[in-house]
């Protein structure tokens, strides 16, 4: 069996492809490196170091049980976070949502979840709906209110459980000080003229709003993406651009005015669900979150 041992040696000889240097670096003679590289090799069945003479170079094995390596060295150091913030003790509640999806939902939802359960503690993470997913994986979260085209994702259908609930509807919105601001809707010819600030391009509906204009023949004019919708909201109040915000962000930000557009069919918004892991609902804190989304929140 490899221990973790073994990974962190190889790992560091993968790196200065010195024998020597990874010996000082780790602490322990060279002898006790090479025989660890020479077991773990046993233990893969391949050779994973080229060498030639003092110098030595990965195999196409190595290089690739590197990559698989450092995936689990990753995975390592968020359990170790995990164990060092004491959370395992944390008999609450971790709930993430997207901006684009929860910036109605998720402020509401907590609201009334922590008045019904003062004695709950909720903690609330803002992000990408991806990023989110793979906390909910790994268990840093136990909540997560994303869009449903990730439930179609190989990587994820068949890993969470997930119920419907009411998304949030997107606007353009521009400055006050913004001409368009007078306009009781605007065209897709309009926001093409206007330069724009999108989300960054882990949100799906970036993508969306790209190709909508892409099949009407327009160009955006993107000065930035962001994943923080309070970046996004207070470049837009500025006047630096035009953005897409649900319209319960564009209503909350002072200096920001929602419009109409002609063209709302092609940037709906995405579908929302809650997604856990399956097995958690046995805790009692996500029960009785789960029951007030179902309750009051529902699609």
């Amino acid at each position: 069996m490899i221990t973790l041992k073994q990974i962190q040696y190889f790992l560091s000889v993968s790196e200065t492809l010195n024998l020597t240097k990874s010996a000082r670096d780790l602490y322990i003679s060279q002898p006790t490196l090479s025989v660890a590289v020479k077991e773990l090799e046993q233990e893969c069945g391949v050779p994973l170091f080229h060498r030639n003479g003092p110098k030595i170079y990965l195999t196409d094995a190595g290089i690739a049980l590197r990559e698989e390596f450092l995936k689990v060295m990753r995975q390592y150091d968020r359990m170790q976070e995990v164990i060092d913030s004491g959370s395992l003790d944390d008999k609450g509640i971790h709930f993430g949502y997207s901006p684009v999806i929860g910036s109605e939902i998720g402020p509401k939802l907590y609201s009334r979840f922590t008045r019904k359960y003062p004695s709950i503690k909720i903690q609330i993470r803002e992000g990408a709906g991806s990023d989110l997913l793979q906390d909910l994986y790994d268990g840093q979260l136990d909540v997560v209110l994303t869009g449903h085209r990730y439930s179609f994702s190989e990587k994820w259908k068949d890993v969470f459980n997930t119920f419907s609930i009411r998304g949030s509807n997107l606007h353009y919105c521009v400055s006050a000080d913004n001409p368009m601001a007078d306009k009781e809707y605007v065209t897709a010819e309009d926001v093409a003229a206007n330069p724009i600030i999108l989300f960054g391009d882990t949100f799906p509906i970036t993508k969306r709003i790209e190709e909508a204009f892409q099949q009407l023949g327009l160009t955006l004019n993107i000065v930035l993406k962001s994943s923080q919708i309070y970046i996004i909201s207070r470049l837009i109040a500025d006047d630096i651009g035009g953005g897409f915000l649900p319209l319960e962000a564009g209503r909350r930000y002072p200096g920001i005015v929602p419009l109409k557009c002609d063209f709302s069919e092609l940037i709906a918004g995405p579908k929302a669900l809650l997604y856990w892991a399956k097995g958690n609902v046995t805790r009692p804190e996500i029960r009785k979150i789960l029951q007030i989304a179902g309750e009051e929140f529902s699609d």
